[in-house]
């Protein structure tokens, strides 16, 4: 065999979507990096669900270059659930200073005026439904806390919000200014 020949039968192209490991599985619970928005995208699910994906790259820290998949439901059935990840799609529009130029549901083209953007995110990682699953637990301001690892402990259930969480999210709401609505429709 060459060293260029396919062992999969697929063409060596060198394109990204080929040469890039992805996910790293095991990103501790708790860690905090920068991250720039690699894509951002609707996704309607084989059950017509409209889900919006947001694809994260670390760009410092111990998992640099890892990627992190977050995935926002704001038509989920739990209507507390619908509120949050509405309210976590609008705090990353502020937090970027994007604001919607209609009151309609976001095309992938609206969403792609994310790409690039660099923010703070905050891992988290557990066991859900039998299987170990990452998310994106808080999203910050680019630099608005330093970069950490976070603990290997697996956390078993459903990713909740504690009290503790909810103070410090409130406090580094409290220091960003928020957009005035203009009467459009859009809640900016």
């Amino acid at each position: 065999m060459k060293f260029w020949s396919s062992r999969t039968g697929a063409e060596i192209t060198g394109d990204e979507n080929n040469s890039f490991s992805g996910n790293f599985k095991n990103m501790p619970d708790g860690t905090i990096a920068s991250a720039t928005i690699r894509k951002f995208i609707v996704n309607t699910t084989q059950e017509n669900d409209v889900q919006f994906q947001i694809f994260w790259k670390l760009i410092d820290g111990d998992f640099k270059g890892g990627e992190v998949k977050q995935t926002l439901k704001p038509y989920a059935t739990d209507d507390i659930a619908a509120q949050r990840f509405l309210n976590m799609f609008m705090r990353i529009y502020k937090i970027c200073g994007v604001k919607p130029t209609h009151e309609n549901e976001p095309t992938n083209d609206d969403l792609s005026e994310f790409q690039g953007h660099i923010l703070c995110i905050k891992i988290g990682n557990g066991v859900i439904e039998g299987a170990e699953r990452t998310w994106v637990r808080e999203v910050h301001a680019e630099n608005a806390y330093p970069t950490e690892t976070g603990n290997v402990v697996a956390h078993v259930g459903q990713p909740k919000q504690n009290n503790s969480e909810t103070k410090a999210t409130a406090s580094v709401d409290s220091r960003k200014t928020s957009l005035p609505n203009d009467g459009s429709g859009i809640p900016f």
